[in-house]
């Protein structure tokens, strides 16, 4: 798969935290979360499967910052992580991944 971010880079599987294996991009360092295996290692590491829920962003935001999964190439769908929070995931509600930028 190819990075969303760099477009030329292909991503490699890493470990996120101790027991979650993601896809990172080596280049801008952004990851490609599958949701599934995160709420298995959530549960198996904390003992819990439901975390904090996001809030959707404002969907005025520009269109050309859309960005496609690199799984199926639909459209992802940008969260705010938290309503202090200036990061946002960019979610694919089809394969359930999470593109996470560099240090969010």
């Amino acid at each position: 798969m190819q990075c969303i971010s760099c477009k030329d880079s292909s991503l490699e599987p890493k470990e996120l935290e101790t027991g979650l294996i993601v896809a990172g991009c080596p280049k801008c360092e952004g990851t490609l979360v599958s949701l599934m295996n995160y709420r298995y290692w959530l549960d198996k590491t904390h003992g819990q499967t439901n975390s904090e829920s996001v809030s959707a962003s404002d969907f005025s935001a520009e269109i050309a910052s859309a960005r496609a999964c690199p799984k199926c190439s639909r459209i992802m769908t940008k969260y705010q992580v938290g309503p202090t929070s200036d990061h946002q995931l960019d979610l694919c509600a089809s394969c359930d991944e999470a593109w996470l930028d560099k240090g969010e």
